[in-house]
């Protein structure tokens, strides 16, 4: 899934910024996300692995307040990727 971020209008889904979080905040110069999530930690974390390659952490995949596995990451591409264990 792809998201818009609030209070963005320009900017793309890749490169051209950094996202960084700050204060329980993400900062960023990008105008789009994408998120993905999956209904276990375990296969969460095989994509996670996958797009974590060569890429800059964001918010490191753990449990939240939310999900059992919250994290945040912009791959080497610039993309950044949102990933989360659905709630059941």
């Amino acid at each position: 899934m792809g998201y818009d971020i609030p209070g963005r209008t320009e900017g793309g889904i890749a490169g051209g910024g950094a996202t960084h979080r700050e204060n329980n905040t993400t900062i960023t110069d990008q105008a789009l996300f994408v998120a993905i999530s999956s209904p276990t930690l375990d296969e969460l974390r095989q994509y996670w692995d996958e797009l974590a390659v060569d890429a800059v952490i964001v918010e490191p995949l753990a449990a939240s307040a939310w999900s059992a596995g919250f994290g945040m990451l912009t791959d080497r591409f610039g993309v950044t990727w949102s990933a989360s264990v659905a709630a059941v």
